[in-house]
């Protein structure tokens, strides 16, 4: 932007489509060009901004449903690998204690001898006085 020391134009010498404006600053006159805006210029950009953000917005609710459906199925996994953890931890502290019962078994049967070995076979002996039967390991 240049100082200007000239007149200020007359409406003849205006561009119908660009208008210049004077501007004072400090002084000095500076011309800085305008676009004129029309009714129909306005209206064609607040429809097209309106038509965008429409657009937008309708991208944000299919992204929205989406990650929702993406968090409930993850709840759901979380849900089920809780569950089957919780079950699984049940399934490996019976087999510890499972194993700590044999072990006091065996330690028994190494420290009292026989006596311990006829207390283990009464035991696993029915009622009917049929002896259960032993699985192999």
């Amino acid at each position: 932007m240049a100082g200007m020391a000239e007149e200020i134009p007359t409406n003849s010498q205006i561009n119908h489509r660009e208008r210049n404006i004077l501007c004072r600053v400090r002084g000095h006159w500076f011309r800085v060009a305008e676009v004129i805006l029309t009714i129909i210029g306005v209206m064609r950009f607040l429809q097209t901004e309106w038509h965008r953000h429409e657009r937008d917005r309708n991208g944000w609710e299919i992204e929205r449903q989406e990650m929702k459906g993406r968090i409930a199925k993850l709840e759901g996994m979380t849900r089920k690998l809780d569950s089957s953890n919780s079950s699984l931890k049940k399934y490996v502290n019976m087999l510890e204690k499972a194993l700590k019962e044999r072990d006091n078994q065996v330690k028994a049967l190494k420290a009292g001898g026989s006596s311990a070995a006829n207390a283990s076979k009464e035991k696993e002996s029915s009622p009917g006085g049929r002896p259960k039967q032993q699985r192999k390991s």
